[in-house]
């Protein structure tokens, strides 16, 4: 799908540990690791999932709002590993100033991405506080090393939950129409979805169950797609709400 005079942002981050940079760059499959979306996949698929929304995928308004339930954690998360160090880094002695712990050689990234990428950028920069201030505690002894570590290691995998949230969805060309009519269209798209573990079809009772449950299904977002105006190129305008015949990028 293509949106005349769309609106596209731009963004910069500078990052002080290599923890929060391995989140903007991902990581590819090893024998004893799985591969890490990097934060311009995780945009990527995203946007693929938010226009999809526009077609009235059922499956899409599922992910986005698995997305949005997942960030709101991974935020909530990290705020309270920031908050609590924040309290032990506290100097309760006004002659005493202590400077924050940053790298000599920061990386700064230019990222471009949408609304929910610029979302994700938020919880890497917030990681890499939390980083930075754990370095900071252990330093002036307020925390054992293994503890300042245990919390990078945990803020990791917080990090990692947010990345992967919408991992498994694809662009499959269903409609609610065609789960509300369990056509062929339908059951293919749910035999797609399954097969990326998308979808868990452990939680149904079959085929006909999980095409009555998404036809059904209303979308529980709060920055997802409403109504939409896209300009054409003579100045005529016209609005889409689910249901246009156009095709998400991929």
């Amino acid at each position: 799908m293509s949106l005349k005079n769309e609106l596209r942002g731009a963004a910069t981050v500078t990052l002080h540990t290599n923890f929060a940079n391995r989140a903007i760059r991902g990581r590819i499959a090893k024998p004893d690791k799985p591969a890490i979306p990097s934060l311009f996949q995780f945009n990527m698929l995203v946007r693929i999932v938010f226009r999809s929304c526009l077609l009235d995928d059922p499956f899409a308004w599922f992910a986005l709002a698995r997305v949005e339930e997942t960030l709101e954690e991974v935020e909530q998360r990290l705020n309270k590993f920031s908050t609590d160090l924040s309290g032990v880094l506290r100097v309760n002695d006004d002659r005493i100033r202590i400077e924050d712990t940053v790298s000599v050689k920061p990386i700064t990234h230019t990222v471009h991405v949408s609304h929910y990428g610029f979302r994700m950028l938020d919880m890497i920069a917030l990681y890499d506080r939390v980083c930075c201030d754990c370095f900071n505690a252990i330093h002036r002894c307020r925390i054992p090393p293994t503890e300042g570590y245990n919390i990078m290691d945990q803020g990791a995998k917080v990090l990692r939950r947010g990345v992967c949230a919408g991992e498994g969805y694809m662009y499959t060309g269903v409609a609610r129409k065609d789960l509300e009519q369990g056509n062929q269209k339908a059951r293919d798209a749910i035999r797609r979805l399954v097969a990326s573990r998308f979808l868990d079809q452990t939680k149904f009772n079959g085929f006909e169950d999980m095409c009555r449950f998404f036809a059904a299904y209303q979308p529980k977002t709060n920055y997802g797609p409403s109504v939409l105006s896209f300009k054409d190129s003579e100045g005529g305008g016209k609005e889409s709400r689910h249901g246009s015949e156009e095709q998400p990028d991929d």
